[in-house]
């Protein structure tokens, strides 16, 4: 084997040394680069140095022992001893096979294309030639040039920094790093080349050692033959991914720390020719990658504090301390799950107290929450047990998501529904009072989170009410966060103040609270991009979409913008707000909901920019709202006074609205309120006749019951699929009257009565 090996690395040093002439084509490969350099290049962890994808190793050698010339890309690597000539600025790039039957390829993507002239002198100048990925129009600053290194900074037209780089010219190529603005940086190299326009080279510049480096992954000792793969062809960028893979294979199969210290150290030696940042992000990267391996938590937490001195004396790695915080804690996270499933008591107890300490910064964690009950079972309280199995059972998408998790191991583990059933039965002889307990073990959850109600005002009467409209879907687990955040609100503010309406429809899967009317709003009126999608007073708020971890940041945000909205602020100032705009949930044929539940961005504002809000003023418009029952039909009445010639084209929108629905969707949401029913007036609403904007019709309930029933039917016969019920009691009804602007959206007011009356209620 390790003949074959020397074979392979002596045969791609030949072809590295003689090339493969023109007549080596290499076909570009799309990278899906976009036109903002800087923002693909510290976005794509294929060229900026993840453990996954960004390799780079040490230079041992002359300019005088060139292993890249006459590389296959026109003639262009020619070595130099000096820094005159064109330049490419590349980095490098892995892409693993797609499909069946295709090759590893390794790379380097080049991006810029530049001249350095008077290298000797004690004024050499650079200038730009040709750029890729928006940096055609850069400009170079603070060119420095001495014993072999090199050091330039970059700006755009506006003068704001792009990024600075640092190098050294060893065998002819210049090895470094790319520091961007952000302060993310990313191992790259400076290849010499006699072109003068991108015309010739390819998106991706080939190297011949990749196959190379795809064996040593299988090596029966990648030490002995990373260390040869590395002395070889020291200039390769693969070096440095072959190094941190060895690290990964060190720290995965549990070596002593001493042997995985002496392969970190050998990294970060052989780096010493990239320079200092990179020797240091090296020793990050190992550090990242041990980790990630699961290796012993004492010595990641020693190695983490350590580093972490390193990083924040360092001037131009400091981005990377906010990384390290995250690893560490992984790291504790995984110390807390370890101490937890100890035999020792004190183990047990610290375990505990960890993991408390993590559940008061995110209080829905299912899997130490699930942790906590197994340990409260075993050792301690059943009571203890029972209500922490309850709240994951009870709280939506927690024990779906514990099944996620649990899925490959290979013993089948207990869920705490059953858990639970077991500990009430032999606590009560039966489950009888079950079911309460789980809705109150809810309402605890919910109210974990939210603000103490505000109070009411006779003032409200006359201020303008804000009105806030969810598209949702009982299939859709990104739309728990919305749903619960919303029912926060709902518990925060009167419908004097507030007024929420929730739309389902199918997206993703079927939803048995969907109608046509719900429908088209969401498709004709809106154009939502899936669902959740929420809007307050008809602007888009973005960052919405979560699983109930996120229930938190959610309502905060959406509380957040009421406020701004109402004129008011929160006795409670926002930790944690929505800003940017999640993934939603394509409409209805995507894969199932966990495979798309994203967490959403946080920031300090959570309202989108088209959400812009007026200074608080009175209403110019009031709704006149007349809501009665008489057995099976609703007499709805709804004037709006204060229209002048001035008034903008508007709709009086009317929504049939029901409340306390039961129905445990697929997602977990167990109690369902202000669901629209329908659109009355029809999803386009009433316009304006005469100067007058009023609406007077009836709702027959059994007719709309049993036109529900009619699409819902429809729906299963079309679509090949089976509802598990159909919630269609139409009781606990409301109607919600809102005016909104045709063309901007803006809800200019809104009302809400109940349906009274006989049969009402």
């Amino acid at each position: 084997m390790r003949r074959q090996f020397y074979g392979l690395v002596s045969f791609c040093l030949i072809v590295t040394l003689i090339g493969c002439g023109d007549k080596a084509k290499v076909e570009p490969i799309d990278t899906g680069a976009g036109s903002a350099a800087l923002q693909d290049l510290n976005s794509d962890s294929a060229s900026k140095g993840d453990s996954a994808s960004d390799s780079a190793s040490n230079s041992k050698g002359d300019s005088s022992k060139d292993p890249h010339k006459g590389h296959s890309h026109a003639k262009q690597m020619e070595g130099r001893k000096t820094f005159d000539g064109n330049w490419l600025l590349a980095f490098p790039q892995l892409v693993p096979p797609q499909q069946e039957g295709q090759e590893f390829q390794a790379g380097e993507r080049a991006v810029l294309l530049f001249n350095i002239s008077g290298s000797d002198s004690d004024s050499p100048t650079i200038s730009v030639i040709s750029g890729r990925q928006g940096l055609e129009q850069i400009k170079f600053q603070d060119l420095q040039i001495n014993d072999g290194v090199i050091q330039f900074r970059t700006e755009n037209s506006q003068g704001v920094k792009v990024f600075d780089y640092s190098g050294k010219l060893v065998s002819g190529l210049v090895l470094g790093s790319t520091l961007f603005a952000d302060g993310s940086l990313a191992v790259s190299r400076l290849q010499p080349t006699d072109e003068k326009t991108f015309a010739r080279i390819p998106a991706m510049i080939p190297l011949p050692e990749a196959q190379v480096f795809v064996q040593l992954g299988t090596s029966p000792v990648p030490d002995e033959d990373t260390r040869a793969f590395v002395e070889m062809i020291p200039v390769s960028p693969l070096g440095r991914m072959a190094y941190l893979r060895l690290v990964n294979m060190t720290a995965g199969k549990k070596a002593s720390a001493e042997e995985l210290e002496k392969v970190i150290n050998e990294f970060t030696e052989v780096m010493t020719d990239w320079g200092d940042r990179v020797v240091m992000y090296s020793e990050f990267e190992s550090f990242s990658a041990a980790t990630m391996a699961g290796y012993d938590v004492n010595w990641c937490l020693a190695k983490a504090d350590e580093l972490e001195e390193k990083l924040k004396a360092s001037e131009d790695l400091k981005f990377f301390v906010g990384q390290l915080d995250g690893l560490r804690t992984q790291i504790k996270y995984r110390q807390t799950t370890e101490l937890l499933g100890s035999k020792e008591e004190s183990d047990r107890v610290k375990g505990r107290q960890l993991a408390e300490e993590f559940l008061q910064k995110s209080p829905f964690e299912p899997i130490l929450s699930s942790l906590l009950a197994d340990d409260a079972r075993l050792h301690g309280s059943k009571d203890e047990a029972m209500e922490r199995y309850a709240a994951l059972v009870a709280l939506p998408m927690q024990e779906r998501m514990l099944q996620q998790v649990w899925s490959s191991e290979p013993v089948q583990r207990i869920l705490p529904t059953e858990r639970l059933a077991t500990l009430w039965k032999e606590k009560h002889g039966s489950t009888d009072g079950l079911d309460e307990y789980l809705a109150a073990a809810y309402q605890k959850g919910l109210q974990s989170f939210i603000d103490p109600p505000v109070e009411s005002s006779p003032e409200d009467a006359s201020e303008h009410v804000v009105l806030v409209e969810l598209f949702t879907g009982s299939r859709c687990a990104p739309c728990v966060a919305a749903d619960v955040g919303l029912e926060g609100i709902e518990k925060t503010y009167s419908k004097s103040q507030v007024i929420t309406l929730r739309y389902h429809v199918h997206g993703p899967g079927h939803d048995p609270l969907t109608n046509d009317d719900c429908e088209a709003r969401f498709h004709n009126y809106y154009k939502a991009p899936g669902t959740p999608s929420m809007y307050v007073d008809g602007a888009t708020l973005n960052g919405t979409a979560g699983v109930m971890p996120n229930a938190p940041q959610t309502y905060r945000g959406l509380r957040n913008v009421i406020d701004e909205f109402r004129g008011t602020t929160s006795t409670e100032q926002p930790t944690d707000a929505a800003a940017e705009k999640p993934e939603s949930t394509p409409d209805a044929k995507k894969p199932e909901p966990e495979d798309s539940a994203k967490e959403p961005a946080t920031d300090d504002k959570a309202a989108n920019p088209e959400a812009k809000v007026a200074e608080k003023t009175k209403p110019k418009l009031t709704i006149d709202l007349k809501v009665s029952r008489q057995q099976d039909a609703i007499q709805v009445s709804a004037t709006v006074n204060g229209l002048t010639s001035e008034t903008p084209d508007v709709r009086l929108m009317l929504a049939l609205v029901e409340s306390g629905i039961k129905y445990e969707s697929f997602n977990g949401i167990r109690h369902h309120d202000m669901v629209v029913r329908q659109l009355i007036g029809g999803d386009r609403g009433t316009s304006a006749k005469d100067g007058v904007l009023a609406y007077q019709g009836t709702v027959k309930v059994d007719e709309l019951r049993d036109r529900l029933h009619a699409y819902l039917t429809e729906f299963e016969e079309n679509q090949g699929v089976q509802f598990t019920s159909m919630p269609l009691d139409l009781t606990n009804l409301s109607v919600v009257a809102f005016v909104q602007e045709v063309e901007t959206r803006k809800v200019l007011q809104s009302t809400m009565a109940p349906v009274t009356g006989a049969a009402g209620n």
